[in-house]
């Protein structure tokens, strides 16, 4: 068993009160992994297992501001020597 608590980002919104205060804590078990999302403001608490029939509706319900990953040009550069 992994557990693994992430801080508060604006990955994820409420969707009872519409605030970004949101904690994520995901609970990896061999095949399963439980992820449970927690409004600090309004103290909404909700949980969902990863082979869920209605998870990708439960996800896109508290899913908050899109990341957008920046590029790093460094990553491309080749040492030749």
């Amino acid at each position: 068993m992994y557990i693994r608590a992430v801080d508060v980002t604006d990955e994820h919104r409420c969707p009872r009160c519409g605030s970004y205060a949101v904690r994520k804590a995901e609970l990896a078990f061999a095949e399963v992994t439980v992820t449970e999302l927690a409004c600090t403001a309004c103290h909404l608490e909700e949980e969902r297992r990863s082979d869920a029939a209605d998870l990708a509706a439960w996800t896109e319900r508290w899913r908050g501001r899109l990341r957008v990953p920046i590029y790093d040009y460094d990553d491309d550069l080749v040492d030749v020597d």
